[in-house]
């Protein structure tokens, strides 16, 4: 939406009238600024780059003969009583938007663990800074300018524009290697011009600021940073436990289905272990993850909600009787959570190896614990609270629960198991025939 924005922002400029022609020189510096972030959903590589417009026409501006206009794509240069005038070509911009912004990345490559990546476009804005105060540097600023996205009142000197990007790097992770190079040639800047480049990697608990002097800064390598990656995949897997209602509602009724702290202590100890060596397995693709799977293992984590909500009621009517046995059904179902779980984290690390699939394999099954304790420790503490101040609702409140778990995983029995059924005997499709007159 805030790039559709933009986009008509910048269209309606061709509706404005044209301010007074005036020239203008370079500016005393000239500074690109590109910060490096994590996206807080997917935790793909975000990089907002930003710079003044007459950087990216550099090499025109700087080869211009004396009294001479230039040509360069999607810029008009006109002769203004004798002095060159250098303005964005709307009319151009407007018949290829997409051109418009392939020109101005095309001295940039990025790539992820030394493999060239196309970034993805989330928005780009043009702004004014004619009779302006700043735009000051940093990332606040940066960050500001997104979301302003002037338009042109007018046919505006290129020098009076500043241009801001934000980029996402698809398929990548916080702990990933990211490649940020300028491939644009060596100009050499005028007298009294100063070029220089600051790059700050904000994916760590500090920021690390590296800063250039020149127009083209050398190759630039930034480290995953393994603190912030981790940070990450724990969020992640926190997250991940309270996104839907399948972990929730599983925890709630195992730990009901403990009657003593000794049984809730094996059943999540066994759950978790069960569920990590799963998580694991799936991760480093020992598990198949072919079409018919997932919707399968969705299935029967439904079902294995519905299955512990009878242990619970059970137990609660049977004294805790088959406590024992009940923690070898908890560590299967445990597997089947740890099947589920994969699903999420594996398209994550693709070809990942080594460290860079340990350490958010491990932070990633380290969350996913943090929030299930988190949960049992409510539920547990929730319970001894009503048992100590209203023991006759002990009773009823656990049935009323289990009974409430069990009727919504029912519901999602139902839904998946279609799901799983239109998976595996997909509906034909319908074939076109004709049939050819016989003569």
């Amino acid at each position: 939406m805030r790039h559709l924005t933009c986009l008509l922002a910048l269209l309606s400029a061709l509706f404005a009238v044209a301010l007074p022609a005036r020239a203008y020189s370079f500016e005393e510096s000239l500074t690109r600024e590109i910060h490096v972030l994590t996206e807080p959903d997917w935790g793909e590589a975000e990089i907002i780059l930003r710079f003044p417009l007459p950087m990216a026409f550099a090499e025109a501006l700087l080869a211009q003969q004396p009294g001479q206009p230039i040509e360069a794509p999607f810029l008009i240069s006109e002769m203004v009583e004798g002095v060159p005038f250098h303005h964005i070509d709307q009319g151009a911009y407007e018949d290829n938007y997409s051109g418009f912004v392939d020109f101005l990345l095309k001295d940039y490559v990025f790539t992820v663990n030394g493999v060239a990546v196309e970034p993805e476009l989330g928005v780009l804005s043009l702004v004014v800074t004619r009779d302006s105060v700043g735009p000051f540097p940093g990332l606040a600023e940066s960050i500001a300018l997104l979301s302003i996205c002037t338009a042109f009142p007018g046919a505006e000197h290129i020098t009076d524009l500043e241009i801001a990007f934000q980029l996402y790097l698809p398929e990548s992770t916080p702990s990933d290697r990211i490649g940020i190079e300028v491939t644009a040639p060596k100009v050499p800047a005028p007298a009294g011009v100063h070029f220089d480049t600051v790059v700050t990697d904000h994916r760590g608990s500090s920021p690390v600021v590296l800063t250039h002097a020149g127009f083209v800064p050398p190759p630039l390598n930034l480290p995953g940073g393994g603190e912030s990656a981790a940070k990450w995949f724990i969020s992640l897997g926190i997250s991940n436990v309270f996104d839907g209602l399948d972990t929730v509602l599983f925890i709630l009724c195992l730990t009901m289905a403990a009657l003593r702290l000794k049984v809730l202590i094996w059943s999540v100890a066994g759950f978790a272990l069960a569920q990590s060596a799963a998580l694991a397995a799936g991760g480093t693709g020992l598990l198949p993850r072919g079409a018919g799977v997932v919707p399968t293992v969705e299935l029967g984590v439904a079902l294995s909600i519905v299955v512990m909500a009878g242990v619970a009621l059970w137990r609660l009517y049977r004294a805790g009787e088959g406590a024992q046995k009940g923690v070898w059904l908890v560590i299967c179902l445990g597997l089947l959570h740890g099947a589920a779980l994969s699903f999420v984290l594996a398209p994550m690390l693709p070809g990942a190896k080594g460290a860079a699939l340990a350490l958010p394999l491990a932070s990633f099954t380290l969350g996913v614990e943090l929030g299930q304790v988190l949960i049992v420790v409510m539920v547990w503490g929730a319970l001894a609270l009503v048992l100590r101040i209203a023991p006759p609702l002990w009773r009823p409140l656990r049935v009323l629960l289990a009974a409430a778990a069990a009727s919504l995983a029912l519901f999602m029995v139902i839904e998946r198991a279609q799901s799983a059924l239109d998976t595996a005997f997909p509906a034909p499709t319908r074939t076109n025939l004709s049939v050819s007159p016989t003569g």
